[in-house]
């Protein structure tokens, strides 16, 4: 059964809305994980089981209310930028399909990796997909991508509605404040205690925007965690901070999380999906505890994140909720 606690404490806000998700996404402990690192309480918000038949992950929170929104506006195609094999593109690529809407990717490669290969190529087999890859070196793709995805922009055609990058807009953010609020029923459902902490992964900003929206509106003191997955331009405390005063400004709320409260561990790494030294045997630590993928791009960084943060001394006792955010069916199919 599937709870909508943003719609019954804003019912107007379901008008630009399309239902994609049938259940709420599982919350619970991950025991042998808990028993492997040596930390008691280690919890999990599955995300990735947004959808389990064509494309799941976290950013199906955000296609409810974007593609809901160009439904609305009687939208006959949809444009987007992002990077080639995109978590988001992929599932862009299967939700859109689902409502026949047509789709064009403006897409740049920062980097090339077994994952972000299969993601294209399942985005690729989508219906009503078109992917423009511009080829050559990062950033000079990234520009060119940019001025193309411009140009098409430029034709101000109101049947083409563009999809910020990542799904990430103060619209597609308010998935994601639905999501933590869907949490907190689940808390009060004793599906799990209250969480001290939750660590999530940081790429285009909303899904960090819309928790920490949540956190506000529901006046909770979990510490949320970002950890960034992808280069500082992007992602950084100026966009997380303007996204979620953006949020707090459409539901008539003072944000009062200052620019500084914002935790974001600044990761470092050579180029997005470019894995991390200790990606594989993480990977292969989650795989044999809890039967769980993780991905080059996010979460195996986040995890990452997560395995030190626990060891800390004064985290010992504390309830940690992990955002697990990945959707690995593209690299089933592919």
């Amino acid at each position: 059964m599937r709870t909508f606690p943003l719609f019954s404490l804003f019912p107007e806000k379901q008008k630009n809305w399309t239902q994609l998700i049938e259940e709420n996404t599982p919350v619970y402990k991950l025991d042998q994980l808990s028993k492997e690192l040596g930390h008691s309480e280690i919890y999990i918000k599955r995300e990735d089981l947004t959808d389990t038949i064509s494309y799941g992950g976290n950013k199906v929170r955000n296609l409810e209310f974007l593609l809901g929104d160009a439904l609305n506006k009687k939208t006959k195609s949809i444009v987007t930028l992002a990077p080639l094999g995109s978590n988001f593109v992929a599932a862009l690529a299967a939700q859109s399909e689902r409502v026949s809407l047509p789709v064009k990717i403006y897409h740049f490669v920062p980097h090339l990796n077994n994952q972000i290969e299969k993601h294209a190529l399942y985005s690729s087999k989508r219906k009503g997909i078109k992917l423009k890859i511009h080829k050559g070196a990062f950033p000079l793709n990234f520009l060119k991508a940019s001025a193309n995805f411009g140009k098409k922009l430029l034709r101000s055609d109101k049947s083409i509605y563009r999809m910020p990058t990542g799904g990430s807009s103060e619209l597609g953010a308010m998935g994601h404040l639905n999501a933590f609020l869907e949490m907190m029923d689940q808390v009060k459902r004793n599906e799990i205690p209250m969480p001290d902490a939750l660590i999530v992964g940081a790429g285009t900003c909303g899904t960090m925007a819309g928790l920490l929206a949540g956190k506000v509106m529901t006046g909770s003191n979990i510490q949320i965690i970002g950890v960034r997955c992808v280069d500082q331009i992007v992602c950084n405390r100026y966009n997380i901070y303007h996204l979620l005063s953006q949020i707090l400004v459409h539901f008539k709320k003072d944000n009062p999380i200052r620019l500084k409260d914002i935790e974001l561990v600044e990761n470092e790494f050579e180029a997005y999906g470019q894995e991390q030294a200790d990606s594989k045997q993480l990977t292969d630590l989650m795989l044999s505890t809890e039967n769980i993928e993780l991905d080059t791009t996010y979460t195996s960084k986040v995890f990452s994140y997560l395995v030190q943060f626990i060891k800390r001394t004064e985290n010992r006792n504390r309830k940690i909720l992990y955002w697990h955010t990945y959707s690995s069916i593209a690299m089933r199919e592919c």
